[in-house]
């Protein structure tokens, strides 16, 4: 892309402190940081070679397979694991997208809410009614709190112990809620039928006849356990008048609830009402098709100017959350590479060659994350390697080496437009190759 002021000096500082940690290394410094990894690192390393222990016997047996059917079957095995592992981050990165949206929800409409996961869920006749989170009145949480996620009401907590709760869905059979029409005053009490996609709407007044496409939020409401303002659903069909003369109408809830996650637990409703501020913004005739009325909130746009300015303390507190998350995900890489590296990869014997999952794990950050985020995750794998046992080369080094790897990996990320994958393969094993011969490995 470009290299700006800022990545230079980022680069600068880095490799700076690499060399300064060489040239202290070279007159006798370096072993109290290295004893002090050790005593760190060392109870973790054990640990992780006791539970990849199995793991190192697959792969000292594969050079002692007889047949080419059981290497052809061995290799299955290996390729279905990766691609479990391939799962299992696709996993993690749709949790931090829904934790996102839930966070965006509770900042628009002032909630003060604790993040959760679905651990279990069950069903009556069929049909899910209650689920059970993985937090508890340890956590704040008591009964009658309203639960929701990034698109909307989920329901609301009915049975709480230590570390855990059950929450009742919105859409329980006979479960009721107040619901009042977006862009209007006119309220109405919203049934559960049990089923995850329907629910049924019964006006107050007389003088209105809801209409399809008509977006329902959670009314202010004095004794409920539902915060105000939470987006509920999208009137489907109109139905018949009651008795009554009260109008009466099919909604579908914004939440899927048949994919439930993350959700959050709201610990403190919002000082006053937030109207319609968390719904999310309706389709204007240049919109593109898929934005709809019954669009989820969790679609809402984090740069919009009818939601949230981007430079409010809520967006800022996003943003940080989510710069921590990031963060935390990337030196959980690296620290996995590096157990991996130190207790597997020494008992993969190929011809010629040692794989190196550090070099290709700071490429890859490099990749994806730009020169900067890719210079750092290299320093910051560099050091690892240069202070956890067995480390005993030069202190600095492999930091240098791999701060580099990174910088330029995420350059050649920049300017790489739409090249092919094929291509960009090819330069991770170009630099892999250039590298390799240089930096010290672990034993």
């Amino acid at each position: 892309m470009r290299d700006s002021r800022r990545t230079r000096v980022v680069l600068s500082v880095l490799i700076l402190t690499a060399l300064t940690l060489i040239v202290l290394n070279m007159h006798g410094g370096g072993d109290g940081l290295r004893g002090g990894a050790g005593g760190i690192f060392g109870p973790v390393e054990n640990a992780a070679g006791a539970v990849v222990r199995p793991v190192r016997g697959f792969f000292g047996g594969i050079g002692s397979l007889g047949s080419k059917d059981q290497q052809i079957s061995d290799l299955q095995a290996k390729n279905d694991q990766l691609q479990q592992e391939l799962d299992s981050t696709d996993a993690v990165r749709s949790r931090l997208q829904q934790f996102e949206s839930m966070w965006r929800v509770a900042s628009l409409g002032q909630y003060k809410t604790v993040a959760a996961q679905v651990v279990a869920s069950s069903t009556v006749q069929s049909f899910q009614s209650t689920i059970t989170i993985d937090v508890g009145s340890n956590d704040g949480v008591r009964p009658n709190m309203t639960v929701v996620n990034g698109q909307g009401l989920v329901g609301k907590t009915v049975t709480v112990s230590a570390t855990s709760s059950v929450v009742q869905l919105l859409t329980a059979s006979g479960n009721v809620v107040g619901a009042r029409i977006a862009g209007s005053n006119f309220v109405g009490i919203l049934t559960g039928t049990g089923a995850a996609t329907t629910m049924q709407l019964q006006m107050f007044s007389t003088s209105y006849t809801p209409k399809v496409g008509d977006r329902l939020v959670k009314a202010l409401t004095t004794s409920s356990a539902y915060v105000a303002g939470v987006p509920i659903g999208v009137v489907t069909a109109v139905g018949a008048n009651t008795s009554s003369g009260f109008q009466t109408a099919t909604v579908r809830p914004y939440v899927n609830f048949a994919a439930l996650d993350i959700v959050g637990v709201v610990l403190q409703g919002p000082r006053t009402d937030p109207r319609d501020s968390v719904l999310p913004p309706l389709p204007t005739p240049s919109s593109a098709p898929s934005t709809s009325p019954s669009s989820s909130p969790s679609s809402l746009p984090s740069g919009s100017s009818s939601s949230q300015p981007s430079g409010s303390p809520n967006a800022s507190a996003s943003g940080c959350a989510m710069g921590f998350l990031r963060t935390a995900l990337v030196a959980a890489v690296l620290l996995t590479t590096l157990l991996l590296q130190l207790t597997v990869l020494p008992w993969i014997h190929l011809p010629g060659a040692t794989p190196d999952l550090l070099l290709v794990a700071v490429a890859a950050l490099g990749l994806a994350g730009g020169p900067v985020r890719g210079a750092a995750a290299g320093f910051v794998a560099g050091l690892l390697i240069d202070i956890v046992p067995p480390a005993d080369g030069v202190l600095g080094l492999s930091a240098v080496i791999l701060t580099v790897v990174g910088y330029l990996a995420g350059e050649f990320g920049d300017r790489r437009d739409d090249r092919p994958a094929l291509v960009t393969l090819a330069f991770v094993a170009l630099l892999g190759g250039a590298v390799g011969p240089c930096r010290p490995r672990p034993a």
